[in-house]
């Protein structure tokens, strides 16, 4: 199946529905917004939840309960760091969990991976560079860059 799109965010929401995806959980921001508002034209269910931790909880549970994967999402620097406690442990028990997470602009990309790791390293006493590919690779997590909307799903 051929899907045409123009944003990054519809081709995001299409790949996940021909998936079979029925529900996000997630807190709206800056960085994702453009999903969430693209899952109301969708079948995908948006669930708001209160906390990041929330919400991949929730996710994970869904997956659990039916074998069937939900997605939750978040924007970046804080928000992806509350995600880090619920995909670790679903890491323990392997249930279907998607958990894409925002993106700032190129231009801000630097200035915004900052809050990341500089929260790592203060969580750790290790510099942020090091800690922050050691408990990526700890918990299996993999990350892609879209730069271009490829019109394929």
């Amino acid at each position: 199946m051929t899907v045409y799109v123009n944003t990054a965010a519809e081709l995001i929401v299409a790949c996940l529905e021909a998936e079979g995806i029925d529900y996000m959980f997630s807190i709206p921001g800056e960085e994702n917004i453009r999903l969430v508002e693209e899952t109301a034209g969708s079948s995908i269910r948006f669930i708001l939840a209160r906390h990041e931790q929330a919400a991949v909880f929730m996710a994970e549970l869904y997956g659990r309960l039916t074998g069937r994967a939900a997605v939750c999402t978040a924007t970046l620097g804080p928000g992806a760091i509350n995600l880090l406690l619920g995909v670790a442990d679903a890491q323990t028990d392997n249930p279907p969990l998607v958990g894409p997470v925002g993106h700032a602009e190129n231009m801000q990309l630097t200035d915004r991976l900052g809050q990341l790791t500089m929260a790592l390293g203060r969580m750790t006493g290790a510099d942020a560079a090091t800690t922050s590919s050691i408990w990526l690779r700890s918990i299996g997590a993999s990350s892609l860059l879209l730069t271009t909307v490829d019109s394929r799903c």
